[in-house]
């Protein structure tokens, strides 16, 4: 996702939507940590997500750290699905 500004200087929601081709819902969960972390700047900067709100990358963006984590936000059905999947394998090892 962040390769397309390597060609573009900004882009709107809906332009990263065509071009990346992921769903918007997984887009959000990676594109709201890089606006919190200041690396892309978002135009209204208000919480939700509209087709034409501009988001573009933090030329000015620097940090004193050599290496920056930025983990991606997890939606709760994943949790869940996860947790189920591995309450189950752990109902089968005790069984044996």
């Amino acid at each position: 996702m962040l390769l397309l500004f390597n060609s573009h200087i900004e882009l709107t929601y809906q332009q990263i939507c065509q071009l990346t081709q992921i769903q918007t819902s997984e887009l959000q969960m990676h594109l709201i940590p890089l606006i919190k972390s200041k690396l892309l700047l978002k135009n209204p900067s208000q919480n939700s997500f509209g087709l034409e709100d501009k988001i573009s990358v933090n030329l000015d963006y620097k940090s004193s750290l050599l290496r920056n984590k930025i983990s991606v936000l997890v939606s709760k059905n994943v949790k869940e699905q996860d947790n189920f999947r591995v309450q189950g394998k752990v109902e089968d090892d005790r069984r044996y």
